[in-house]
């Protein structure tokens, strides 16, 4: 229960925001006769793609909009829906794949988003629908069009860029909104602006830009976003290590023109001052334990973690190794990544999930014995 609140003060308000405006009518940008954007405001924006015998939607919204989106989708099209790929597995993103497996349609989603709480991919640790993963990256021709989708780890684990290179139009889920203030991963900026480099070099002046929540764009917009998401982090930097309180940083002059940057407004109209305050409070305290370095594991030396390990309440947590970072994950409960602080503690990064493995090592180097702290609750530990 503790992870969902954390999860809700995360996004919550964008996804408070649009439940409330669910029942207000979509606006339909026409692409082509079999191409068209359901964009929702605050909610999450849809691509809804014409095939020869049915439908792919690109996203949908909170599983309590679900006939509000048929209904809108219906005055495009009477086809069946067949496809739905999802840009991360996020409910307003993803609440209504339960509801459009059911009337047949197959879910394409990246394989981490079941390593997580939402019942819109799994139900007693199973997908039970027909479906479609992939890892790092998917393809598909429906409808005349092409769709290519990429893997990357920035807003979520799962994070899925999808392009549609003869329609000219990227989708970028989460990773760009530009009616809020950017979500950084476990990478922070850094990786932020390689992700939003990779998708630069995909794109050209022409092509439509659709961020996760917001108004459609193009190509300068996004490099708009790349500078200011490194101009908000070395501003808030600077006044962090000032050691000002958020009180007095969140009343900062130039870190607000950058917030009115990023919202395209001339004062910060609109923007919830409590809300605000506690963004603020989170990416200095994440910018504050970047700073920190980990401790450097050998790459050779990662495997000694890696393997399933079965807790004392008889559930298994599994640790993997990708691109030389240690990763643990259950599913349909969480995801997050390891930074070791030695060769014995390892801490869970990230903001939802808070925790650590502590782990002892007898004289020939094997594991001994292993504990498991997360959100409070300590976990005996036996790798399997």
């Amino acid at each position: 229960m503790k992870v969902v609140i954390i999860m809700m003060l995360i996004f919550g308000s964008l996804v408070a925001k649009a439940a409330e405006q669910q029942q207000d009518l979509l606006v339909h940008k026409k692409i082509s006769d079999h191409f068209y954007l359901l964009l929702d405001g605050d909610g999450a924006n849809i691509g809804v793609i014409i095939g020869d015998d049915g439908i792919l939607l690109v996203d949908t919204l909170l599983p309590a909009a679900n006939q509000y989106l048929l209904q809108e989708i219906r005055k495009i099209s009477d086809k069946p829906i067949k496809y739905v790929v999802n840009t991360h597995n996020h409910q307003d993103h993803s609440g209504g794949n339960q509801f459009f497996a059911k009337m047949g349609a197959t879910i394409i989603f990246q394989e981490n988003a079941i390593y997580g709480q939402n019942a819109a991919y799994s139900d007693d640790n199973t997908v039970n629908y027909s479906h479609l993963s992939f890892k790092n990256k998917f393809s598909l021709n429906y409808g005349g069009e092409e769709m290519r989708v990429h893997h990357e780890s920035i807003h979520t684990f799962d994070d899925a860029i999808i392009y549609f290179p003869d329609a000219n139009i990227l989708f970028t889920g989460d990773i760009y909104n530009n009616n809020w203030l950017p979500m950084f991963g476990t990478d922070g900026v850094a990786g932020m602006n390689k992700v939003i480099d990779s998708m630069l070099e995909m794109i050209n002046e022409e092509t439509i830009v659709v961020p996760g929540h917001g108004d459609v764009g193009g190509k300068q917009l996004l490099r708009v976003f790349r500078r200011l998401c490194s101009d908000w982090i070395s501003r808030l930097n600077k006044l962090r290590k000032k050691e000002l309180s958020i009180d007095l940083i969140v009343e900062d002059k130039e870190l607000n023109l950058i917030i009115q940057q990023f919202l395209g407004v001339k004062e910060n109209a609109g923007i919830d001052a409590g809300r605000f305050k506690r963004f603020v409070s989170r990416v200095v305290k994440d910018s504050s334990n970047e700073s920190k370095p980990p401790y450097s594991i050998e790459l050779d030396k990662l495997s000694l973690y890696t393997g399933h390990y079965q807790l004392d309440d008889n559930t298994q947590v599994e640790i993997f190794q990708d691109k030389g970072k240690l990763y643990v994950r259950k599913p349909v409960e969480f995801m997050a990544q390891l930074l070791p602080r030695s060769v014995t503690h390892l801490n869970f990064a990230g903001r939802t999930v808070k925790g650590h493995f502590s782990f002892k090592f007898n004289k020939a180097g094997e594991i001994e014995n292993v504990m498991m702290v997360r959100q409070g609750e300590s976990y005996q530990v036996k790798k399997l």
